[in-house]
């Protein structure tokens, strides 16, 4: 794919035939992929759950679970050859306004310490550092907690 090119893709409610793609998407994205058994029941939990699909295969999905009328950002994931083109943000803008039509005006996140790229992103979208959680990670590194709260 040429630099600059022009990328179509659609953006759909995830579906359980997608389970596997998706599951290919935390392999490659993730150091401790979440098992195909947790992605299924994401897709049975309140919230919404988005895959982005190019050409026909799963590229990137978000998975936004509701509790306490509170929306937790559970995992969003874009493959690598296919980042810092809008995608991640397509996939949460859609996901939270989905759930803001549906009342929800709070969100809640956990991001490694070290994912820079991936804290700018919530950032530009409203997220605000609330907090540190030390040794979230298997391997000991820190999660930032962000949190967004709209109007």
């Amino acid at each position: 794919m040429a630099s600059g090119e022009r990328l179509s893709f659609l953006l759909r409610q995830a579906r359980l035939d997608d389970i596997d793609a998706v599951y290919a998407v935390e392999r490659e994205c993730f150091r401790d992929p979440y098992p195909p058994e947790l992605l299924r029941l994401l897709l049975l939990l309140p919230g919404v759950f988005l895959v982005v699909v190019h050409e026909d295969k799963v590229i990137g999905y978000v998975a936004v679970v509701v509790r306490n009328n509170m929306g937790h950002v559970f995992s969003v994931a874009v493959v690598e050859r296919f980042r810092r083109r809008g995608i991640g943000r397509a996939l949460l803008k859609e996901a939270i306004d989905a759930l803001r039509r549906r009342g929800i005006k709070d969100f809640r996140l956990e991001v490694r310490e070290s994912n820079h790229a991936a804290q700018q992103l919530y950032r530009s979208l409203g997220f605000k550092e609330e907090g540190k959680i030390p040794g979230y990670y298997s391997d000991g590194e820190a999660a930032l907690v962000m949190k967004l709260s709209l109007p």
